[in-house]
């Protein structure tokens, strides 16, 4: 888990090895959802820098700075060119400085939306799982009602089961599903359907095999 995240930090590729039944897919787990959600931290953080004091340097994947600041004049990488008023260089930079900052706007207010749609989606999708539950007790209920009914009609109480009226005996038996666990499933599939497609960083699970893509995907879903 360590190797794979020093492998991830530093952008490499990383060939694994381990024995089946070793733990393979719970490391990958581990491994790749700690890197991203410290990746993510740690780019709110430098966000939040850069608008609190609207510049800032930029890191690369060199960890080199590239600043913005006017301060920043005839800094080493941002070469004036020769005989360009001074006045140009600073009008550009502050141009530079203003179009960071609506970016990095922009994107908090992205990730923001996308946070909070996310988090309506996971509700729904326990508010759908709850729906279920309640249909299949339903249908608990509803079996056993029909091993009762007939029990008694094989058994002494059979008279007084033709005494119930069809209407009651249909409202005893009748098959149950609200209208809000319709509109529940409804809005969850509108949901995953709907949600937008961003630049986000993203991990990609592959395998040859269905099996073990369902074992990823539940260790994942029991992630918090």
């Amino acid at each position: 888990m360590a190797e794979l995240y020093r492998v991830l930090e530093a952008g490499k590729i990383g060939i694994f090895e381990s024995p089946t039944g070793t733990g393979k897919s719970l490391s990958l787990i581990c491994g790749a959802l700690s890197w991203l959600r410290d990746f993510e931290q740690k780019k709110r953080e430098e966000e939040a820098r850069l608008l609190e004091t609207g510049t800032g340097p930029l890191h690369d994947e060199k960890d080199e700075s590239l600043c913005l600041s006017s301060s920043c004049e005839g800094a080493a990488g941002t070469p004036r060119p020769a005989g360009e008023p001074a006045w140009v260089t600073q009008f550009v930079q502050k141009k530079e400085e203003r179009d960071l900052v609506d970016r990095l706007k922009a994107e908090q207010a992205r990730r923001k939306q996308r946070e909070e749609r996310l988090q309506q989606l996971q509700h729904r999708v326990q508010l759908k799982y709850a729906a279920k539950r309640l249909r299949q007790e339903e249908e608990e209920r509803e079996n056993l009602l029909r091993l009762s009914r007939e029990m008694l009609e094989t058994g002494p109480e059979a008279e007084r089961l033709e005494q119930l009226e069809s209407g009651e005996e249909e409202l005893v038996l009748a098959e149950y599903e609200s209208d809000e666990e319709k509109k529940v499933a409804s809005r969850v599939d509108e949901d995953e359907d709907d949600l937008e497609e961003e630049h986000i960083t993203k991990i990609y699970y592959c395998s040859r095999t269905h099996s073990q893509l369902a074992q990823f995907v539940h260790e994942v879903k029991k992630s918090p």
